[in-house]
């Protein structure tokens, strides 16, 4: 996912065109891994309430990269990119990122959480005060819904760390 998301950014400074004719192959890859992934858990001895908190995470990120593609779709139909497109797009796949890294590093803390949720506020704020063309509107609006997932992977990462927050005895 990140590296579809960097190539897309990437992108948006040096030949968009190009970029359009990989983002189904992309997508299609993360999807298929995405779908591996549930089916090694369905067979796994992981404890069902953690099961089901990963299930609904991997479904939340396959439809935020059906997402992604959306966005690819409205950037590809812009005649000119422009700057606030790009700047924008860099912040919300860069706080989409940045979520998996709240999930995959042990030593994040309920501070670093809380600024993960700050951060995404104030995007989502800067966002929503914002005039758009309507062609950076379409863009926005498919992609904009990548902020929607921090519950989802404060969930899942308070979840995978259960032991952190409960006492065990």
């Amino acid at each position: 996912i990140k590296e579809f998301l960097d190539a897309f950014v990437s992108a948006l400074d040096s030949g968009f065109a190009d970029f359009e004719d990989s983002v189904y192959d992309y997508h299609d890859s993360i999807a298929k891994f995405t779908y591996y992934y549930m089916r090694l858990l369905t067979a796994s001895d992981t404890p069902e309430p953690l099961k089901g908190r990963l299930f609904s995470l991997f479904v939340v990120v396959d439809k935020m990269v059906d997402k992604v593609r959306h966005t690819s779709e409205g950037v590809a139909e812009m005649k000119t990119i422009t700057n606030k497109t790009k700047r924008y797009l860099k912040q919300i796949f860069g706080l989409f990122v940045e979520q998996f890294d709240l999930i995959f590093k042990k030593n994040y803390t309920l501070k670093d959480i809380d600024a993960l949720i700050k951060k995404r506020y104030s995007l989502v704020k800067r966002i929503s005060s914002e005039n758009f063309t309507p062609s950076e509107l379409r863009v926005m609006s498919e992609c904009k819904l990548l902020l929607d997932t921090c519950n989802d992977f404060v969930e899942t990462y308070v979840g995978l760390n259960m032991g952190r927050y409960v006492d065990t005895v």
